[in-house]
């Protein structure tokens, strides 16, 4: 019962323009709800899993099309401006590892964007503010570090030549859910920042 008042209550302040626009609201319902999966087309070759920041397998991967990030990419998205190295790239040899995904500009702003390590079964995401060289760059792509979505990813990749991931993340859905009433344990609504 407490559940239902806060719900309503929340939806009041809502429609009355308290916290942000009603259309600004169901955009990030939408971003939310884009975040839960990823499909994606890459090439390469070899598999891996990762759980969480638990992973291990043997591929190489250089991600093309799809949603990820809460975005559905494209080959515009492949390069991104003033990268020397594709935006979505994976090695993975058993034990040691490197992932990037430079996404969008609207993932990076929505703090969907990484960069990541992995040493032993253990994967983690590099802070690049905390890099001299990487901080203009930081800035000019408006990159945000948030790393628990990277921490409640699941994924799957495999293939030979043409890589297929698939990914599900039940952190995004639990944010999703939640995001109805307001709260955004991702700090991920953007039109929450604009306002």
């Amino acid at each position: 019962m407490h559940f239902l008042k806060t719900f309503l209550f929340s939806i009041i302040l809502i429609l009355t323009g308290y916290e942000y626009s009603f259309a600004g609201y169901l955009s990030d319902r939408y971003d939310d709800a884009l975040d839960i999966v990823s499909i994606q087309v890459g090439y390469g070759l070899g598999g891996k899993g990762r759980i969480g920041p638990l992973q291990t397998g043997l591929l190489f991967d250089v991600g093309l099309g799809g949603l990820r990030g809460g975005d559905f990419l494209g080959v515009k998205d492949f390069w991104p401006r003033g990268y020397d190295t594709p935006a979505k790239v994976d090695l993975v040899g058993v034990i040691v590892g490197v992932e990037g995904f430079g996404g969008s500009l609207k993932s990076n702003r929505r703090g969907k964007s990484f960069s990541a390590m992995q040493i032993g079964p253990i994967s983690y995401v590099i802070n690049p503010n905390t890099k001299p060289e990487w901080k203009e760059r930081v800035k000019k792509f408006q990159r945000v570090h948030n790393p628990w979505p990277y921490y409640s990813q699941i994924d799957l990749v495999a293939g030979v030549f043409i890589n297929m991931r698939l990914g599900f993340n039940p952190g995004e859905l639990l944010d999703f859910i939640v995001g109805w009433t307001t709260i955004d344990f991702y700090k991920d609504d953007l039109s929450k920042e604009e306002y």
